[in-house]
């Protein structure tokens, strides 16, 4: 009984019909230009920042990159200038943040902030 639940288990798994529902095709994100501004006073020239963001229009989601900033607030508004999300993080290490964005209210504006860093987008 073993024997044969396990096989079925494993032709399952590789017949090409049963992967179909684990395969999304999201496509290339775009990414969000940001215009950046780095208000620094100190030299760092071994640090690295990271600062970048990816809009994925077929799943209405935004991806976020960031490393090196310190404490950083992420802030997504809306058309109407609303809110629609809030976020804060120390991104000293290599961070990657996922944030939905509804489908109304488009475009949409990305505002990153930290001590020294400003950063802000439109998609």
């Amino acid at each position: 009984m073993k024997v044969k639940l396990f096989i079925i288990l494993i032709v399952l798994m590789f017949h090409p019909m049963s992967n179909f529902a684990f395969v999304m095709e999201d496509g290339d994100p775009e990414e969000i230009i940001l215009d950046k501004e780095d208000k620094s006073t100190t030299s760092r020239p071994r640090e690295l920042i990271i600062c970048a963001a990816y809009y994925h229009v077929s799943d209405k989601y935004v991806e976020v990159h960031l490393a090196g900033m310190g404490n950083v607030d992420i802030c997504i508004l809306n058309s109407d200038g609303e809110r629609i999300e809030k976020s804060s993080l120390n991104s000293e290490m290599y961070s990657v943040l996922f944030f939905n964005t509804p489908s109304k209210n488009a475009p949409y504006t990305i505002i990153i902030t930290s001590d020294n860093f400003y950063a802000i987008g439109y998609f």
